[in-house]
């Protein structure tokens, strides 16, 4: 089985990021996005206001007032 490859962070627009966990939607994809989702769930960072998961990513929405 090969390595999962390294998330990668990208903008989405002035308030968002989203977090690629995986190019493929499977279990191990989803597994590592669960997992993230629980984190982000548990404690979230300063000023993110909302998460969503999708097969592959994650999306943190936050206030850019609040958020470092």
């Amino acid at each position: 089985m090969a390595a999962a490859p390294p998330p990668s962070v990208e903008s989405l627009g002035d308030a968002a990021l989203v977090v690629r966990l995986g190019t493929r939607a499977d279990e191990a994809t989803a597994g590592r996005v669960r997992a993230a989702l629980a984190r982000v769930a548990a404690a979230p960072p300063d000023g993110v206001i909302d998460v969503a998961a999708t097969f592959t990513t994650l999306a943190l929405f936050f206030d850019p007032a609040r958020a470092d």
